[in-house]
């Protein structure tokens, strides 16, 4: 039994790794599709990137492709690429920021997460590492995604300055919304009840 408890304890802080760092890949393309939209000068997107939590980022994003994309559909795009961005935030930010409540299983936890409008209040979430993947997964769409928007408007940008040469990319598809995480409900965790 204890065999397979330290196994699953390893799958788990394994899987809770590649979240973190594909998390970490999928904040440099919002920062470079922001560059983008500063003409790709990358000197002044890392000051002004650098300056600003994700959340501020992605308005700044949205506001920009809102007043220079002159085809609805790129505008679309980014707006499809910041809720994306947001979900997976939201579900890095469960599995990065919880506490582990309990080992249940081969390889599934309980974590708790303090809510951020209310600190006395803990939300549970009862997570399977194959759940952690598909978080893991659904950051790796959302990378690609921005990736795809980035070389697209690279190529729009470019053609404008040299002639156009060889076939430019195509706009990319929208990906499926990533699914947000889901807390178990309140009632099932008792009033005096605190985190290890």
């Amino acid at each position: 039994m204890a065999a397979n408890l330290n196994t699953g304890r390893h799958r788990y802080i394994h899987a809770i790794g590649c979240v973190t760092m594909q998390w970490n890949h999928l904040e440099r393309w919002l920062d470079q599709l922001i560059w983008s939209y500063l003409e790709f000068d990358h000197t002044l997107g890392r000051l002004i990137t650098g300056r600003l939590a994700n959340v501020t980022k992605t308005d700044f994003l949205l506001d920009l492709a809102r007043l220079n994309e002159r085809d609805q559909r790129v505008v679309n795009r980014v707006e499809h690429a910041v809720t994306c961005f947001h979900i997976c935030r939201e579900n890095r930010n469960i599995i990065a920021h919880a506490l582990p409540f309990t080992f249940y299983g081969r390889d599934g936890w309980v974590l708790a997460k303090r809510s951020k409008g209310d600190p006395s209040r803990w939300s549970r979430f009862r997570l399977k590492v194959s759940e952690i993947k598909r978080v893991q997964n659904d950051i790796v769409i959302a990378d690609v995604f921005l990736q795809r928007l980035y070389l697209y408007r690279f190529d729009q940008w470019s053609r404008k300055l040299v002639m156009p040469a060889g076939k430019a990319r195509p706009l990319p598809k929208k990906p499926l919304l990533p699914r947000k995480l889901n807390p178990l409900p309140p009632e099932a965790l008792p009033d005096d009840w605190l985190p290890p």
